[in-house]
């Protein structure tokens, strides 16, 4: 004799995954994101932080793209996907840190020439800038973790003296770069 009986069903899914920086956290100097991913073909809604602004899905597909302006500094990004009864299916978060650019603010970052070689360069960076580096090396630097603002000092060459300024963060990974050719040429004598 059969007392009872309970049907359950089991809905078996992929789960979200972002799929930018391979869902790895990272960094940016650049505030506009474009964070992308996939998701199962019976996910009903992809939510971001709880939200729907900003998300671009379209029922039943498999990807899905979200759109915003970070913030300075660690954002966290939740990715929620719901079945078409709005139960959570599946998560999925990333924390992407957006950190201002380096500029070069010296003749507003302009490429110049000049007959001193003397050279006093500066400009400014995010305040989680780890080190600032010209041309691959820390020498004429003067940078304290933390500021915002550096400066470099040097003796130009005759010539064009292109110069690469680096912002790293503390591991040593390249957050942003800027670029200035300064020309140093003898002055005439009369």
């Amino acid at each position: 004799n059969e007392l009872s009986r309970d049907t359950i069903t089991i809905t078996y899914g992929l789960p979200v995954v972002i799929t930018t920086e391979s869902g790895n956290d990272y960094i940016t100097s650049d505030p506009e994101l474009t964070l992308e991913g996939t998701c199962w073909t019976g996910t009903g809604q992809v939510l971001v932080n709880n939200l729907s602004e900003g998300v671009t899905y379209v029922e039943s597909a498999t990807t899905w793209t979200y759109t915003t302006t970070l913030n300075e500094g660690p954002n966290s990004i939740t990715v929620t996907t719901q079945d078409a009864g709005g139960n959570e299916f599946s998560q999925d978060t990333i924390t992407v840190t957006y950190g201002p650019p380096v500029v070069i603010t010296t003749k507003s970052g302009n490429d110049y020439i000049t007959t001193d070689p003397a050279l006093t360069l500066e400009g400014t960076c995010w305040s989680g800038t780890g080190q600032i580096l010209v041309n691959d090396l820390s020498d004429g630097v003067t940078y304290l973790e933390g500021a915002a603002v550096w400066t470099y000092t040097a003796t130009l060459n005759e010539g064009a003296n292109p110069l690469t300024v680096v912002a790293q963060d503390t591991s040593g990974n390249e957050l942003s770069r800027d670029t200035i050719t300064i020309t140093y040429g003898l002055p005439v004598v009369i």
